[in-house]
């Protein structure tokens, strides 16, 4: 039925969104593909949509784990979606050129995307070449993270050694 709504040119997100998670149901599945499409449709209608990259930035992901020869480009495509996530949230911070507090989900959202970022640098790094600015990207992910409240990021960044 979501298929069908999004045929049908509905402009609800919902619909896309529930779509999409059902490919994304079985990781393992190699249905990933299927609900990037839901969502790049999603992004065409919604640009500003930061639910929808994050959404889109984990079934990347997934398909790079799932799809070794594509796993580099996957895990690049997911770490783009990630920082528009964050650009996107971050964005909300400001109002009037004054600071804002965050809501809670909005908080939420971006420490996970900070998070994921990381981690998906770390995969990528393992499908190329390792340098420097790998290490301390995804270290300055991985303390951004934490500070936005994902509680498992500072554990990461022990395990990683990261300053």
């Amino acid at each position: 039925y979501y298929s069908k709504a999004v045929e049908l040119g509905t402009m609800r997100k919902t619909a896309y969104y529930n779509a999409a998670n059902l490919y994304l149901k079985d990781p393992k599945s190699g249905e990933a593909v299927f609900a990037i499409q839901f969502l790049d449709r999603l992004i065409e209608i919604y640009s500003t949509d930061a639910d929808a990259y994050f959404l889109r930035g984990s079934a990347y992901s997934i398909e790079g784990d799932n799809i070794p020869s594509l796993a580099a480009d996957n895990y690049k495509k997911s770490i783009i979606d990630y920082e528009k996530v964050i650009e996107l949230t971050l964005e909300k911070t400001l109002k009037d050129g004054k600071f804002v507090l965050l809501k809670p989900d909005d908080m939420g959202l971006l420490a996970d995307a900070y998070y994921n970022k990381a981690v998906t640098t770390i995969n990528y790094a393992g499908e190329t070449s390792f340098n420097d600015s790998i290490y301390y990207s995804y270290c300055k992910d991985l303390k951004n993270a934490e500070k936005w409240g994902h509680k498992s990021a500072l554990k990461l960044a022990k395990q990683l050694n990261c300053r």
